[in-house]
């Protein structure tokens, strides 16, 4: 099983605050942290943030012609998830 932390999902792209990961698993739009200490260490399981990707991208060839909208701003609109 392989695990990851949070400086993992950066390195994969996924650059959102803590507290929008926070909004986002709470609406069931992101997988659910692990956490592993009172203190506050937390893990993603990969299988998981892996399948999330994989469904991102498919939303959004399903959703867009081509390859991908001229007018989506880079780094995308991290409020619209919500």
């Amino acid at each position: 099983m392989d695990l990851l932390h949070g400086g993992d999902l950066y390195k994969m792209g996924i650059r959102y605050s803590r507290q929008h990961l926070d909004r986002l698993e709470k609406a069931g739009k992101f997988p659910r942290r692990i956490k592993l200490t009172p203190n506050g260490r937390v893990i993603w399981l990969a299988s998981e943030i892996h399948e999330w990707l994989k469904d991102r991208i498919k939303s959004r060839s399903d959703n867009e012609p081509g390859s991908g909208s001229p007018s989506s701003p880079p780094g995308g609109d991290h409020d619209r998830d919500l």
